[in-house]
């Protein structure tokens, strides 16, 4: 399993923990406090069952919102799109 969590520079001013290209924690001073902060996040999201998966569908990794989501975004759509009217 990957992180779907990565620790940046803010350009001299500490460092905060990123998901993609959204800060999600606040700056810390230094690069073992965003750690600690990055595995608190990890591990809130392992219980939450939110980790990266890979699609059933196209293989590709992505973040999984829990045990029932398989499927990435663009297959979701593209499966909604072939399924639309049938019952």
């Amino acid at each position: 399993m990957t992180s779907r969590y990565k620790i940046k520079s803010l350009n001299g001013r500490g460092f905060a923990v990123f998901c993609g290209r959204k800060r999600v924690s606040t700056p810390s001073s230094s690069m073992s406090m965003a750690e600690q902060k990055m595995y608190a996040l990890e591990r809130r999201d392992k219980r939450a069952g939110r980790i990266n998966r890979s699609c059933i569908t196209c293989g590709e990794s992505f973040p999984s919102d829990g045990p029932g989501n398989r499927m990435c975004k663009t297959c979701q759509a593209n499966a909604s799109e072939i399924f639309t009217g049938v019952v």
